[in-house]
């Protein structure tokens, strides 16, 4: 062979080689963009993956709202049916959580994540009185009325079943341990903005 034509064969195995890297790198980039909007529905609400925040977008009539995980994940979590109406038909809904418990950041998160994500006005309450919370008010289920129910976050470091529970007449428990008062946080929204009862 010459080296005439050595030349051009080189010369088109490196075009080849760059044509079929060029369509790897921009296949990778088309799945890396489509798994940003790949969606899916449930009960006719459509949400998005979020791979940035690691969760789903729910678009509702409110916006677009963040959860950790999709409904059909959280249709065994043990959950009162009378919750929803209570919240919904409160004026306001109390957060009362115990200010000596372990883990207490994550209860914060999710008691600020949840005031944060529901419009209602949100008052927080104490199950005794705390140097950490002085301006909380001490609190118990007894508070509890149909204008203002209470949701007292439990953290439950012996169990890991994640539950809601009706306590007694618009006073409702949310047990959980560490990460897992996310679920609970989920469970509630969906349930509060209709996706599931």
């Amino acid at each position: 062979m010459r080296k005439s034509e050595l030349k051009i064969q080189k010369r088109n195995q490196i075009i080849m080689a760059v044509i079929l890297v060029s369509i790897m790198v921009l296949s990778m980039f088309g799945i890396m963009l489509n798994q940003g909007n790949e969606t899916i529905k449930y009960n006719g609400i459509k949400f998005e993956v979020d791979t940035e925040n690691q969760g789903y977008l729910a678009h509702l009539e409110q916006g677009k709202i963040f959860f950790s995980a999709l409904p059909e994940s959280l249709e065994n979590v043990e959950f009162s049916s009378n919750i929803c109406n209570s919240l919904k038909n409160s004026n306001t809904i109390t957060i009362l959580f115990d200010p000596t418990s372990e883990n207490l950041n994550f209860i914060d998160f999710i008691r600020l994540n949840i005031q944060k994500a529901i419009k209602d006005q949100i008052s927080f309450a104490i199950t005794e009185t705390s140097d950490v919370y002085p301006l909380y008010p001490v609190g118990n289920c007894s508070m509890a009325t149909p204008e203002n129910p209470i949701l007292f976050l439990n953290y439950n470091k012996n169990n890991t079943i994640v539950s809601f529970k009706e306590q007694s007449a618009n006073c409702f428990v949310a047990s959980a341990k560490d990460n897992s008062f996310i679920i609970l946080r989920d469970r509630l929204l969906y349930c509060y903005y209709g996706v599931m009862e």
